[in-house]
């Protein structure tokens, strides 16, 4: 083992002239290179004011060395003002090194009295025992333990005009104790709590670059495992999508370092978001180029600079069914689906249907923080839950790629918008007459559009691969589905609350298997009489006797099976149209004791927004709307205003108008409406003939 030997003459001058008090150790390789001589002149030394130093001041003489022209590894001046961020100005290489030791007895030649404050040895020449910054003492003062003082400079000058205090530092091992978690590592000196606390911080900042970083490509380059394997490439990449707009970003215009954004996605395992090896708690967004103060905020704001918009036409797969449009958003905030107080401000229009247009009713936050339907906190949004802009298929169900950038499958809706029969729509005639939804054929825009009259087109497909992403936060429970035990104002609900009759996910859902049907559809109800006349199946098709009179074109009298009325204002002899009843098309089983498993297989797209929705629960379609019918509104000389009375005893006036009987055509029991809605009343409280299959998406 090497001691240093150092002539007394040489320790008393430097004790005497230089610093007043003893001298020290010099780490190894110093002492290797030329000794003491390594920094120091006996005399003549060019520094003003130091200690006989070989350059003029302590930090040439440190870059003598470590600088670009020098024999040691280089570094650079940690200078923060140099990029145009921090406060601190110009560090000096004194502010977080020792010139001579660690005071490691590992070391040959150093004393065994400078352990840090947990007993152990710094590395790396970090922290002082004598505080080379203190003009003031003479002698000046050993510390306890290794110190550092923060200083403050001008930008481009190494003379500090203020000191900091002095502050227990602790360097043993690296890369553990650059961010400590008790903020007493090299970095937390200055930087407070670090944003990757136990990290190594060079991974990113390194010495030779004044410790600005080297970006997260640096580690993001696609060539590692998760999040490191995220490139420039990737989707919301810089060669992507923001190319295909003419934009040029960064990661760092979405992104700051690790736990340092504006706001912190939280990690969801179930959704496939676990960071963590880093430090990091999440996903950081946000930065001086990324605004909004949540991370709804910051997706809607680029969205709307870049012309993307989760509204209007549907051109997802969803199999050969037809593109759904989904209208227009508009708003104070616009394209935010509710505006910056969180309620209802933003406005969802109809694209085909002017009466939808109305106030959002309904956001998804997909958080987790939701506890009851309706308008969610824009904090609680969570679009990263559902959407991996960097397509990194994170989770082993999640097989899907391309736009829009899904965590898991979700078929788009493949049915045509639902909407109120209008006036002065052709709905055509197909031996039904012009009245809609007479046949399989019509599926013109107004009346429910279903699998019948849709060319089946969830044919084929399953609960996984329509509605895998649904079902990593909903389950597979198809048949108890039901995400809220509470209404819209928190109040106590049952399903039966919700529903007419049980969940109707059991029946109508790719995936239910029927287990809480109810029979809707049998002759007692649909024709009173019990009379199954010339093959009719249900009540749908009503009499128009040879004097025009409609005795209720729907009615419940029993003599509903002769020929439709016309609706559009001629008189209907009995030579001029067949016979409705026998023309039922649709499909079902029409008795007491059958009741037919899964007649719809709806995908949850058909019925649910996933983003937001201008109804309750994200419900796009209430799909019979009678109350918002216009079609029959001109019903003429064949509406059942000619009757005066009906069997359920109820007295109709002897006027034109159809709303007379207190209802609409489309609401009596013999329309062509399987869920009708009881009391579709225009004014006159009377009983309809149904009740329809939900209570919570009114219009």
């Amino acid at each position: 083992m090497k001691f240093l030997k150092i002539p007394l003459m040489l320790i008393t001058v430097f004790s005497v002239f230089l610093f007043s008090v003893e001298s020290e150790a010099l780490v190894q390789a110093h002492f290797d290179y030329n000794g003491c001589f390594t920094c120091h002149r006996l005399h003549n030394g060019p520094s003003q004011n130091g200690p006989l130093l070989t350059e003029v001041d302590s930090e040439s003489t440190c870059l003598g060395c470590h600088g670009p022209l020098g024999i040691a590894t280089e570094v650079v001046i940690h200078d923060p003002n140099s990029n145009g961020v921090g406060n601190l100005g110009y560090i000096t290489c004194l502010e977080c090194h020792n010139p001579h030791s660690n005071g490691d007895p590992a070391e040959p030649g150093n004393p065994v009295d400078w352990p840090n404050e947990d007993g152990n040895y710094n590395t790396k020449m970090v922290g002082m025992r004598i505080d080379y910054n203190d003009t003031v003492n003479n002698p000046r003062p050993r510390l306890p333990f290794p110190q550092i003082r923060q200083e403050f400079r001008l930008p481009t000058d190494t003379d500090p005009i203020a000191l900091g205090a002095l502050q227990n530092v602790i360097f043993e091992t690296s890369p553990a104790d650059w961010g400590r978690a008790d903020q007493r590592g090299l970095c937390n000196m200055c930087h407070g709590a670090t944003h990757n606390t136990g990290g190594d911080c060079t991974s990113c900042h390194g010495h030779n670059d004044s410790f600005r970083g080297k970006g997260c490509t640096g580690c993001h380059d696609g060539l590692g495992l998760g999040a490191e394997s995220i490139s420039v490439d990737s989707p919301h990449s810089t060669n992507t999508i923001f190319s295909s707009k003419g934009v040029t970003y960064t990661c760092e215009d979405c992104h700051t370092g690790h736990s340092a954004g504006t706001i912190e996605i939280p990690n969801n395992t179930t959704v496939g978001i676990n960071y963590g090896s880093n430090g990091e708690s999440g996903i950081a967004l946000g930065s001086t180029t990324a605004t909004g103060t949540t991370e709804a905020e910051i997706c809607w704001n680029c969205h709307a600079a870049n012309g993307v918009s989760e509204w209007g036409l549907n051109s997802d797969t969803n199999g050969t069914g037809s593109d759904f449009d989904f209208g227009s958003l508009s708003g104070p905030v616009a394209p935010a689906w509710v505006n910056a107080a969180g309620d209802a401000g933003a406005t969802w229009t109809s694209a085909n249907f002017g009466y939808k247009t109305a106030a959002i009713q309904s956001t998804h936050s997909v958080s987790g923080n939701a506890t009851q339907p309706g308008l969610d906190p824009v904090a609680d949004i969570r679009c990263s839950y559902c959407h991996d802009v960097h397509e990194l298929n994170a989770l082993g169900s999640d097989s899907t790629s391309g736009k829009p950038y899904l965590r898991g499958t979700w078929m788009g809706n493949p049915y045509r918008e639902d909407g109120a029969p209008q006036n002065g729509t052709n709905y055509g005639q197909y031996n039904w007459g012009n009245v809609p939804r007479g046949s399989v054929l019509n599926n013109e825009y107004g009346g429910y559009q279903i699998d019948q009259n849709n060319g089946n087109p969830t044919s084929g497909w399953t609960l996984t691969d329509s509605a895998g992403l649904c079902t990593l936060c909903h389950g597979t429970d198809v048949d108890a589905m039901n995400k809220f035990d509470v209404d819209e104002a928190g109040v106590a609900e049952t399903s039966a609350q919700s529903w007419v009759g049980n969940n109707g996910h059991s029946n109508a859902v790719i995936g239910g298997t029927g287990s809480n049907r109810v029979n809707i559809f049998f002759t007692s109800d649909r024709a009173p009489s019990g009379v199954d006349t010339q093959g009719a199946k249900p009540d749908m098709g009503y009499a128009n006797h040879g004097t025009g009179v409609g005795y209720g074109f729907r009615g419940t009298d029993g003599r509903s099976f002769r020929h439709i009325p016309g609706m559009d204002g001629s008189q209907a002899s009995n030579s001029s149209r067949p016979y409705g009843g026998r023309y039922f098309e649709w499909g079902v089983t029409v008795n007491e004791g059958t009741t037919d498993v899964q007649y719809h297989k709806f995908s949850c797209s058909k019925c649910h927004n996933p983003h937001a929705s201008r109804l309750p629960r994200l419900l796009i379609t209430n799909c019979l709307d009678t109350k918002h019918n216009t079609w029959d509104e001109n019903a003429g000389d064949g509406g059942p205003s000619r009757a005066t009375s009906n069997n359920n005893g109820i007295t109709l006036s002897a006027s034109s108008a159809p709303d007379s009987w207190g209802r609409t055509w489309s609401n009596t029991t013999s329309a062509q409406n399987c869920h009708r809605v009881a009391g579709d009343n225009r004014g006159t409280p009377v009983p309809g003939f149904g009740s329809g299959w939900n209570n919570v998406t009114p219009w």
